[in-house]
């Protein structure tokens, strides 16, 4: 019999959520995550070992372990694979299928999908039904202690106790309702089990290795004859460690404290190659976890195996296998990254897409640090070509890695900063324009720059802005625009990188924005702006140089900046000195624009050489064929007339014979003499048919001839597809005897 302060209590236990319906999806859905989160990484555990079964390896393990897992991954894969495309196509009901989860495994697994059959009755309202599955799950078989890890258990049982008091509820048994949920808070064995089971993740545990370092260990070379590709290893490493800093709240282990270790425990830079020596190295350095693992080049593809490693344990938290190549190294390296971190809980999905939406670094740089981190001890100027060339392709790259930077502190990539463009268009701010990029110039040493001299700069603009033929006041348009050849400007200034940006002054408030522009490809690879008082205008840039720092992985402290701003004149000294600076430029861009203009007419010069070499060349082309029209046509003309001649003539002879033996095979006295006279003469009338048609033929052949000599030599020079550039052309083509005669006229 049930009675009222049960059935009271029951009801305010349901109520103290914020409604019962919420309560009961909330642990359907959270159970459901937990077992299927467990089936996938049991499935992707079973595949893995099938994997290295059919490449002819045995993983971590001995052989006869490895044996007895085969066997297991065989049997059971299929089955897994099954009760999650299941679980998840077919929310509601009793959708697996138990006989064949049972039929495949014994224990775990049939258990699981007991409670996948419960979830889902609950959710179809199917408490009867619900309530007998209840007592098929068996909590010490399916996570008992031997089987289970801390949190995981914990929240299943918690869930089941929850969904069985529910189910009991709706059938109207609400003393055993009561009864499973005050197991919730009071079951001891809940609440005090530990890790067990170093293959499953433990949930409760991550806010705890959250707050551990994570050590990225280089990768270990599976082809060790194969050196040239050593540098893989370093590559993966410090792609891994920039997203996990970047990206993530994790802390990383440094990557000199990482090296030091690792040469203290005679591991070099080559890479961990075993659970035992990661376990030792994130011991070392006082890690929660490590990350560490091989790859192997074979052709283009570079295959990456990563593994993340519970350091106390020794448990495998995760693992990953992504195939990529040297090309897109970077991509795969942070697919890798995002997969491993990712299924172990320590990344969050925003992160993952942080990390996957990021600019990647250039491959060249990738490389190239490698080489020259590998190369440092060893050999020191190659390192340091090294280093300049991924400092030139990548600077934001190349300057995270501090003990590179110490080393070669004298490599720095240079920067030619053009004028700002005057977006407001005010003829008496026309002199920041200038101003702002010098002021801009000067600071960038400071991030590690060297810059272009602005006397340079200034030259090779205003060169540039004369062979368009554009004005000097439009250069900065021009710039913004796209007509100006930034990557020619660069080159002519032997500089790695341009900084374009344009400015507003208003009132007292000045607008500053700057573009980092890479000069071999001509991708913006940083942005920065500012703004604030014009009586304030060293602060902005300041702001700028700030960001910038920021974004090329320089750290500025604040007696840099205190410095930075100290450095600036006064707006008054700074507009004077200004003007005083463009008004001395005059000379230099006289003698620029001067140079340009001489190097455009001898361009215009070799252009109109090389037009009228091409067009010469065609109208000759012109001219051989018309003369071989004509050759031809006179040919066909005179042999025709000789065919005429001849065909004509031999035919009226052997008519004049047809006739002659006619007149005999009339008069002869007798018939043999007749017959044979006639014989003769039919033979002279079909020679003399045959002679007549050859010379109508030579008739007609002569007539084409002819033609072909009248008509067919007028052969006009073809200049279809011939590029005139900047020059405009007028060709007039008169058809001759000899071949044909072109009026050329070219206008640059």
């Amino acid at each position: 019999m049930r009675s009222l302060p049960i059935l009271l209590t029951l009801m305010l236990t349901l109520l103290a959520a914020p409604s019962q319906a919420a309560g009961i999806e909330e642990a359907e859905d959270q159970a459901e995550t937990l077992i299927l989160r467990k089936l996938a990484e049991d499935s992707a555990y079973f595949k893995y070992i099938l994997g290295e079964r059919d490449a002819g390896r045995t993983g971590d393990l001995d052989k006869d372990t490895f044996a007895k897992e085969v066997r297991r991954a065989e049997a059971i894969e299929p089955v897994l694979e099954y009760v999650l495309d299941t679980a998840r196509s077919t929310p509601e009901g009793e959708r697996i299928d138990l006989a064949r989860v049972r039929k495949a495994s014994s224990g775990t697994y049939p258990n699981l999908a007991v409670y996948l059959n419960l979830i889902g009755a609950v959710r179809a309202d199917d408490f009867i039904r619900a309530q007998q599955l209840a007592e098929q799950v068996d909590l010490e078989v399916g996570f008992g202690p031997t089987q289970s890890i801390e949190g995981y258990r914990v929240a299943l049982t918690r869930h089941f106790y929850y969904l069985n008091a529910v189910a009991n509820y709706h059938v109207h048994e609400d003393e055993r309702a009561v009864q499973w949920f005050g197991q919730i808070d009071k079951d001891a064995e809940v609440k005090d089990m530990r890790l067990a089971r170093k293959k499953e993740i433990e949930s409760l545990r991550l806010a705890y290795l959250s707050e551990r370092p994570v050590a990225v260990a280089a990768f270990a070379n599976l082809d060790a004859k194969d050196s040239d590709s050593d540098w893989i290893g370093l590559a993966v490493a410090d792609g891994v460690t920039n997203d996990l800093i970047k990206h993530t709240d994790l802390k990383v282990v440094e990557r000199t404290r990482m090296e030091s270790v690792m040469e203290e425990l005679s591991l070099g830079l080559m890479g961990v190659v075993d659970e035992k020596h990661a376990v030792e190295l994130g011991n070392s350095l006082q890690a929660g976890t490590m990350i560490y693992g091989n790859y192997k080049a074979d052709g283009e593809v570079i295959t990456l195996t990563g593994r993340l490693v519970h350091v106390e344990s020794g448990a495998i938290l995760q693992s990953a296998v992504v195939k990529t190549d040297a090309d897109h190294l970077f991509q795969g390296t942070r697919e890798l990254t995002t997969e491993i971190m990712g299924d172990a809980g320590l990344m969050t999905a925003v992160q993952k897409m942080k990390i996957a939406g990021a600019r990647a670094p250039s491959d060249s740089a990738v490389r190239a640090v490698a080489k020259a981190r590998l190369a440092a001890a060893s050999s020191p100027d190659a390192a340091k070509e090294l280093f300049e060339e991924a400092m030139a392709a990548d600077p934001e790259y190349a300057n995270a890695h501090e003990a590179l930077r110490l080393q070669f502190a004298d490599v720095a990539a240079k920067v030619a900063v053009l004028p700002f463009r005057n977006t407001t268009a005010r003829a008496e701010d026309a002199w920041l324009s200038d101003g702002l990029a010098e002021l801009l110039g000067r600071d960038l040493p400071v991030l590690g720059f060297a810059t272009v001299e602005r006397a340079e700069m200034r030259k090779v603009l205003t060169y540039q802005l004369a062979m368009m033929g554009a004005e000097e006041a439009a250069g900065t348009e021009l710039m913004e625009e796209g007509a100006v050849d930034l990557a020619a400007m660069g080159q002519q200034m032997s500089a790695n990188f341009l900084v374009l940006g344009g400015f507003q002054h208003l009132d007292n408030d000045l607008k500053l924005s700057v573009r980092f522009v890479d000069v071999g490809s001509g991708e913006v690879l940083y942005t920065a702006g500012a703004d604030g008082p014009m009586n304030k205008y060293g602060d902005v840039v300041n702001e700028v140089i700030a960001e910038l720092a920021d974004a090329v992985g320089r750290d500025l402290d604040a007696d840099t900046m205190r410095e930075l701003t100290k450095g600036k004149p006064t707006l008054e000294e700074f507009e004077k000195f200004m003007r005083s600076e463009i008004a001395k430029d005059a000379l230099t861009a006289d003698e620029a624009r001067a140079e340009a203009e001489k190097d455009r007419l001898a361009q215009n010069a070799e252009e109109r050489e090389a037009l009228e070499k091409e067009i010469g060349e065609r109208i000759a082309q012109a001219s051989a064929k018309q003369r071989t029209r004509r050759m031809v046509g006179a040919g066909a003309a005179v042999a025709g007339l000789g065919a005429a001649g001849f065909g004509l003539y031999a035919g009226a002879v052997d008519r004049q014979k047809a006739g002659e033996y006619t007149a005999l095979a009339q008069n002869a006295v007798r018939q043999a003499d007749a017959d044979a006279a006639l014989a003769e003469a039919t033979t002279f009338h079909k020679r003399a048919n045959t002679y007549q048609a050859v010379g109508v033929g030579g008739v007609g052949l002569a007539v084409i001839g002819t033609g072909l000599m009248a008509f067919g030599g007028k052969v006009k020079p073809n200049l279809e597809g011939l590029d005139l550039g900047k020059a405009s052309a007028s060709l007039d083509v008169t058809p001759t005897l000899g071949g044909a005669h072109a009026k050329l006229e070219l206008r640059f």
